[in-house]
């Protein structure tokens, strides 16, 4: 149900990543976003995290893996775990977050 991608290197790293099935609320598309407006999405850099994407293609390319509970990955200060129960990602230098699932999205 949620689908994410981790680029860049370790001062550039970010992560994106959207839910497929949500019931959280979200925020309504800017007059400015005249593309794709992916409002299940979330994505953080050392900037903070961001509710809602507005895209004019696929943020990734299409997932090649499974990040099985309880486990987590890492680029650069960018680290995700995935739980039963959520989804969190932390940049690790700035204390910036999310943690998500169907129900929620939190951002910190």
């Amino acid at each position: 149900n949620i689908s994410c991608g981790i680029s860049g290197s370790a001062t550039t790293a970010g992560v994106s990543c959207g839910v497929t099935h949500y019931s959280y609320a979200t925020p309504p598309k800017p007059a400015s976003c005249r593309h794709d407006y992916a409002a299940g999405w979330v994505s953080l850099n050392a900037r903070g995290a961001t509710r809602a994407l507005c895209l004019g293609g696929p943020p990734f390319a299409p997932v090649s893996r499974t990040l099985p509970y309880g486990s987590r990955v890492q680029q650069g200060s960018i680290a995700c775990r995935s739980e039963s129960d959520y989804l969190a990602c932390a940049d690790l230098g700035t204390g910036h977050g999310f943690a998500v699932n169907r129900t929620t999205l939190r951002t910190y």
